[in-house]
Order: structure tokens, then C-alpha cells, then sequence
């Protein structure tokens, strides 16, 4: 009687087994980027359409992140390559930090930019600032995500990434150690 009851809750035990292991394996992207809080979201009125709001700014996040868009790649203080496209680019990707300074010499082809992606290979990186107030025409700018290659913490990004009040620009940030 014992091999009878034991085969369905090996099975049993099994499929639940899996969906742990797919629910985990699910939001396994998520662990590690850190978002900078911002004062102004910090309110205690917060509404629960407000949270569901900032939920789906993240899921719009991480489409952006991690899926394919026309991009603008700089590095060196140049263009190292444009998107193929007919669409307008989404993503900016910048390679060093010494490519801060053409930001604002993209004119027309920056004008849907919705992310900008910088990585830091040194701590050194973290002396030049990136002022977002002074930044033509990125008018459709969302986000900021910054790879840095060496431990770094929310207060270096602090330091880092300056823009006003009323900028409605959300910074995230990931600690990785390349191979």
C-alpha cells in the first residue's frame, strides 16, 4: 500500500517543486539593480495607484534594459555606431564616462531617448559628474542605469548623477564583477 501513496505525492511534491524554481528563476533579473530613492517620491500620500504606477515605470524599465531597441552606442567622446533602423533610438549606450560631454551634440537623433546606459570600469569614474539639466534634447528621458564594474554604493551615485528637482528621472544602478 505504501508504493501506491508514494508515486502521486512524489509528483505532487514535484510540480511544486518546479513552480518554486520558476517563480525564482522568473525575477532572477531583478536582484542586484538598486534604484537611487528620490525625495520627492518618498511622500507618506503615496496612493496605491501611484505604487502600481512606479511598477509598471519598472517593467518599462526593464523592457528597455533588456530587450533590443534602436540604440545609439558612444565611446571615446564619439559615436562608435548608430542604430540601422528607420525608429527613432530608445536607448543611449555609453561606454566610458569621457563620452558624457557628446550627449548634447546628437541634436534629432536623441530626441526619444528613454534610457541612458553608462558603464564604470574604475572608481576613478565616479569624479565626473553627469548634470541632466543640462542635457538638449533629451526631452523623453526616463531613466538612467549605471553598470559599474567595481563596488560602488547609492551614495557614489548620488555624487554622480545631478539634475532638478522637477526631473522626472529615475536612476538605477548594478554592482558586477566582470569575467
Amino acid at each position: 500500500m505504501e508504493t501506491k501513496s508514494f508515486l502521486p505525492n512524489f509528483f505532487s511534491s514535484l510540480i511544486v517543486l518546479f513552480c518554486l524554481l520558476a517563480t525564482l528563476n522568473s525575477h532572477a533579473q531583478e536582484r542586484g539593480i538598486f534604484e537611487l530613492e528620490n525625495n520627492n517620491s518618498n511622500s507618506a500620500s503615496k496612493t496605491s495607484q501611484k505604487k502600481s504606477s512606479l511598477k509598471l515605470d519598472r517593467d518599462n524599465f526593464y523592457e528597455l534594459v533588456f530587450k533590443l531597441h534602436p540604440t545609439i552606442y558612444l565611446e571615446k567622446n564619439k559615436v562608435k555606431k548608430t542604430h540601422e533602423s528607420q525608429k527613432a533610438a530608445l536607448k543611449i549606450t555609453l561606454s566610458d564616462v569621457d563620452s558624457f560631454k557628446t550627449l548634447n551634440s546628437l541634436g534629432d537623433k536623441s530626441e526619444k531617448v528613454e534610457l541612458i546606459y553608462i558603464t564604470l570600469t574604475n572608481p576613478t569614474d565616479l569624479n565626473t559628474t553627469l548634470d541632466l539639466s543640462n542635457l538638449k534634447g533629451l526631452n523623453q528621458l526616463k531613466y538612467v542605469y549605471i553598470t559599474c564594474y567595481f563596488k560602488c554604493t547609492s551614495s557614489d551615485i548620488e555624487k554622480m548623477i545631478k539634475m532638478d528637482s522637477n526631473q522626472k528621472v529615475r536612476v538605477f544602478y548594478k554592482t558586477e564583477t566582470p569575467s
